[in-house]
C-alpha cells in the first residue's frame, strides 16, 4: 500500500467521522447546559438518605409528600412478609422511636425534618431489635425540636 493511498484513506475517514463528532459535541453541550431538577439531584446522592439540603429544596407540603417526590422507593410495599396476604409497608421511626406505619409521615412537620433514612429490613432488625415491625424496612426520620418561644433565652 502506498503512502498516497493511506493518506487518501485517512482523509476519507476523517470526512466521514466529522458529522458524528459534531453531533456528539452538540449532544454533550445541550445536556450539560440545563440545571438538574431536585429529583435528579436527589437520585445522584445516596439512595437511602434524604439530607437537610434536599428537604429544604423539595417543593412539598408534608414529610410524606417530600418522600414521595424525592425517594418514592422508600414507600414501596414489601412482598417478603411471612403472610403473603398481608403485604406491608415500611415502619416509621422518629428519632429512634417507633411511631407507626407510613401514614404517620403526614403527621411529622416538614419544617422539623433534618434527615430521612431508609433502613433495609435486615439492618433494621439489628438496629431496632427482634420485635421491630420492619419486614419492609424502616423509614427513620430525624427531627429537630419544635421552636418554643417560652424556652428561648434573651
Amino acid at each position: 500500500m502506498s503512502i498516497a493511498h493511506s493518506r487518501r484513506r485517512l482523509a476519507c475517514f476523517a470526512i466521514a467521522a466529522a458529522p458524528w463528532m459534531c453531533a456528539l459535541i452538540a449532544a454533550c453541550a445541550s445536556t450539560s447546559a440545563s440545571p438538574p431538577s431536585v429529583v435528579a439531584q436527589s437520585r445522584e446522592r445516596h439512595p437511602d438518605f434524604i439530607t437537610l439540603a434536599e428537604v429544604r429544596l423539595a417543593n412539598a407540603t408534608s414529610t410524606l409528600d417530600m418522600i414521595r417526590t424525592l425517594r418514592p422507593a422508600f414507600l414501596r410495599l414489601s412482598p417478603r412478609t411471612a403472610d403473603p396476604l398481608n403485604v406491608s409497608g415500611p415502619a416509621v421511626y422518629e428519632n429512634q422511636t417507633y411511631v407507626g406505619d407510613v401514614s404517620w409521615l403526614s403527621k411529622i412537620p416538614l419544617m422539623q425534618v433534618k434527615q430521612v433514612e431508609y433502613v433495609h429490613p435486615a439492618e433494621a432488625r439489628v438496629r431496632f431489635g427482634a420485635m421491630c415491625p420492619c419486614e419492609a424496612g424502616v423509614i427513620l426520620v430525624q427531627t429537630r425540636p419544635a421552636y418554643d418561644p417560652r424556652s428561648s433565652r434573651p
